[in-house]
């Protein structure tokens, strides 16, 4: 069985979490695709090869999903 890595979303000091506010608020449609991309990341962890992700710099990568046209 594979090593799955483990995801973290970001939260304020005040417990809010960014991140997951704007997945819930997603159709329900991009919300399907956004969690399929985040399963990719848990999966590959940094090895996620573009489009699905890219290096931002040293240790710091961003997930990209393309939702609707837009990326996010």
């Amino acid at each position: 069985m594979a090593t799955k890595w483990r995801i973290y979303y970001y939260d304020t000091a005040e417990g809010i979490s960014p991140v997951k506010d704007y997945i819930d608020a997603l159709s329900l449609r991009e919300k399907v695709k956004a969690l399929a991309f985040i399963g990719l990341l848990e999966t590959n962890g940094p090895n996620l090869p573009r489009p699905y992700a890219d290096l931002l710099e040293e240790g710091i990568h961003e997930i990209r999903i393309k939702l609707t046209g837009t990326q996010v």
